[in-house]
């Protein structure tokens, strides 16, 4: 079980420092070591924030009991700092007779809600002092058709006017192939997930992956930073790579689990 620490320094007159991780993927028959190794890593960075982009579980129906366990890990998190998380496509959905389909687990999202100093952003604003975060939550008919409510997303966008402005996305994809249908000029840092890093060892460098979640061969976009004008668009390789779901997790250890740092 190892960690890849990535590391991204941006001018800004502010002094602050993000952890971003996503694509945690917790489910019943998780590997609990493989949380302590994530948060003693987070420890030893001591960030001002924490941001989660999604698919913090593997499966919506995860059960209770494990749920307390994972809520645990999150509490230990917000001990820290702030923790600032959204949904992804795995957090509201679950499968029957093959077949994918949505659903939302409201004990998971009140477990969410009652985790001290945590905020989860559906479609919704946090705000203090230094930063203003928008988490926007992807209709899930993106994921299965592509369609993508783009003026809704925009209407949200042009609410961000603080001194530093952070939009969190789960798929980089809604914001890298729409550039120029979304005003950014406003957004300072946006952060994703999703991708798993396409697979690629993290010691390869570039953008590009293995294989995409659509199942893309080489695609690119897959993972690093991105300039879109000013605004940095960058895209955590998740801390777990192959969901439960894949039925190849038990590969998830020859994979690094990926820590972003960012420094502002």
């Amino acid at each position: 079980m190892r960690i890849s620490n990535t590391k991204y320094e941006i001018n800004h007159n502010l002094n602050i420092k993000i952890v971003h991780i996503s694509d945690i993927h917790y489910c019943n028959d998780y590997k609990l070591k493989r949380l302590d190794f994530v948060l003693e890593n987070i420890k030893k960075i001591d960030p001002n924030y924490i941001f989660i982009t999604g698919d913090l579980i593997d499966t919506a129906d995860v059960d209770d009991n494990n749920l307390n366990i994972y809520m645990n890990f999150l509490e230990q998190l917000g001990k820290i700092c702030k923790v600032i998380v959204i949904l992804g496509n795995h957090d509201v959905e679950h499968t029957v007779r093959g077949v994918r389909k949505y659903f939302i687990n409201n004990n998971f999202i009140s477990k969410l809600r009652n985790v001290n100093n945590l905020y989860l952003l559906r479609n919704e604003i946090y705000e203090d002092d230094l930063i203003k975060v928008l988490g926007i939550e992807i209709n899930y008919e993106y994921y299965k058709n592509n369609i993508l409510d783009i003026e809704k997303i925009n209407n949200s966008i042009n609410k961000l006017n603080g001194k530093i402005n952070i939009l969190l996305v789960h798929d980089p994809d809604v914001i890298l192939n729409n550039k120029e249908k979304f005003n950014l000029s406003n957004i300072d840092i946006i952060l994703c997930g999703h991708t798993h890093g396409g697979l690629m060892p993290d010691f390869v460098p570039g953008h590009r992956g293995l294989i995409s979640p659509r199942k893309a061969l080489f695609k690119n976009n897959m993972r690093g930073i991105y300039t879109i004008n000013k605004t940095k668009l960058i895209i955590s390789s998740g801390i777990v790579k192959l969901s439960k779901r894949s039925h190849l997790s038990k590969l998830n250890d020859i994979f690094s689990s990926n820590i972003v740092t960012i420094i502002l």
